[in-house]
């Protein structure tokens, strides 16, 4: 799971790294809904899910891809307050991959 988190939101950092902090933000903040199987707000660019849905497939991600809030909510919450943290101080670009990294290693 945290190889998986790392590369979702470095792959996002990476596409995204010509706009503006707060759009930034908000494509990242995005990151964890995609991860526990939310994708209203996911691009058809990089989003399976939302490429079936175009082609009307159904996708169904691995299990070790997925955070499941429900019957996990400690490790969503977790993972929720660091990005609210780093939201609000902006800090995307150099915090985000070191405290997912650091989060999952526990």
């Amino acid at each position: 799971m945290a190889a998986h988190l790392k590369y979702c939101y470095g792959a996002c950092v990476k596409r995204n790294m010509l706009l503006t902090a707060d759009e930034l933000s908000e494509k990242v903040y995005n990151v964890l809904d995609h991860i526990c199987d939310i994708h209203n707000k996911c691009d058809v660019a990089w989003c399976y899910n939302m490429k079936a849905k175009e082609s009307n497939k159904e996708y169904d991600a691995p299990r070790e891809h997925r955070i499941d809030k429900v019957n996990d909510p400690v490790t969503f919450l977790q993972l929720r307050k660091i990005l609210t943290n780093m939201r609000v101080s902006n800090k995307w670009h150099t915090v985000t991959i070191h405290s997912i990294h650091k989060l999952m290693r526990r």
